[in-house]
């Protein structure tokens, strides 16, 4: 961990800032724009509040306090967006998308899935969460609220506001073994939207290099984490709980919980004896 550093970039224009001119001048388009799907109507509405409310912050705003005037309006948002079929999607929808994107995150978390994924992780005594394809640390910063321990951080952080400290740091090169404060059982490895290409990251190694027992993993099995991974995960790993959640159209992403497999029941799945 000594060899991370806070990213900051203060010169970079920053991309939220962009997205709530955007949103403004979008908004002149929503209200000329046809929209057939009334849940489409209150997303769009309620993505209005969201930003705004996102973007009243001052000197002395905290992640926290911001989060607690935005949430009621991102359970809205995740409700009335999951009710939108495939095929009734538009731009507006894709407008919507790309803003979560870059003020929390694309896969839509309630808090009642929060919430469940605590209580599995809590039932099996997991005490720190290790996300290192963060992009702004709002995943880590939703299981923090709960009482857990996180370390976050990205090779890109996203230059903007972030939901907590997040390093600069090239995944492949953390160093678990500064996690030796806490037992293996107590830790989870999260991943979250890993690349798809293998040559992006070594995200096996990344795996196998983990010393924990627990991986939270969020985002698509297609276009999400190299193929090798998905072996690994498969032949090492046991499925814990998988999670459907509410999506965004034309995504198919899910939360899984996996627990180390022991040794044994690793051999004799790969027909070892």
């Amino acid at each position: 961990m000594s060899n991370t550093e806070v990213f900051e970039d203060k010169e970079h224009v920053s991309k939220l800032q962009k997205a709530v001119r955007d949103y403004h001048e979008n908004n002149k388009v929503f209200n000329q724009v046809h929209v057939e799907s009334a849940h489409e109507k209150c997303a769009i509405k309620f993505t209005d509040l969201f930003m705004e409310n996102y973007f009243a912050t001052n000197k002395s705003d905290t992640p926290k306090k911001r989060w607690d005037r935005v949430k009621k309006y991102y359970e809205n948002i995740c409700a009335d967006i999951a009710t939108i079929n495939d095929s009734k999607f538009s731009s507006i929808s894709s407008i919507i998308r790309d803003y979560f994107i870059s003020a929390v995150a694309l896969t839509l978390l309630p808090e009642k899935v929060i919430e469940m994924i605590c209580d599995l992780l809590t039932q099996n005594n997991v005490r720190l969460l290790i996300d290192l394809f963060t992009g702004n640390g709002f995943v880590p910063f939703r299981f923090k609220l709960h009482g857990f321990d996180v370390y976050a951080s990205d090779i890109k952080p996203c230059r903007d506001l972030h939901w907590l400290e997040v390093k600069r740091q090239n995944a492949e090169k953390f160093d678990f073994n500064g996690l030796k404060t806490y037992k293996e059982s107590e830790q989870c490895l999260v991943l979250s939207w890993v690349p798809h290409q293998a040559d992006e990251v070594d995200d096996v190694g990344i795996l196998k290099r983990f010393q924990g027992d627990f991986v939270l993993w969020i985002g698509e099995e297609g276009s999400c984490g190299s193929w090798k991974l998905h072996v690994e995960l498969s032949d090492n790993w046991e499925s814990l709980s998988i999670l459907h959640i509410p999506r965004f159209p034309q995504i198919s992403d899910f939360i899984e919980i996996f627990r180390r497999r022991k040794q044994q029941d690793s051999s004799s799945r790969n027909g070892k004896k």
